[in-house]
């Protein structure tokens, strides 16, 4: 059994099916003094088959072709979240439990360019700042 109840998995099943796009999750993990990195593993191995518009690539760095980006923090376990274009759009670090989990997902809506909720007249005036 994993970390996901069965209503959990249908829950998050339905909020995924509101991606509007392809959305990439890339976990880094190590094998080395990493208590959290074990359970994010599963939990991502979870996730992903609930949405065809999701990708996550499992990324252990201590492996001589995985590391974390050069700008990233060095604690792991991270989790990575892309735009389809491949673009940053968050980075989490540590285990997403809880409110984190529902934040993630929330996340993970917005960069597949699902409706933010925000009214249009508030998103047009947000768009006008620069500073």
């Amino acid at each position: 059994m994993g970390l996901l109840k069965d209503e959990d998995i249908a829950a998050v099943k339905q909020l995924l099916a509101e991606m509007s796009g392809a959305v990439a999750l890339t976990h880094y993990h190590t094998q080395e003094d990493c208590p959290g990195c074990p359970v994010v593993t599963e939990l991502m191995s979870q996730v992903e088959p609930l949405s065809e518009q999701l990708t996550v690539t499992q990324v252990n760095v201590d492996d001589g072709d995985g590391s974390l980006p050069d700008w990233a923090s060095p604690e792991l376990p991270a989790v990575q979240v892309l735009e389809d274009l491949g673009r940053l759009r968050w980075m989490y670090h540590g285990v997403p439990a809880g409110y984190e989990f529902g934040q993630l997902l929330q996340v993970v809506l917005l960069a597949s360019g699902a409706d933010h909720g925000v009214p249009p007249a508030m998103a047009e005036e947000l768009g006008r700042i620069n500073k």
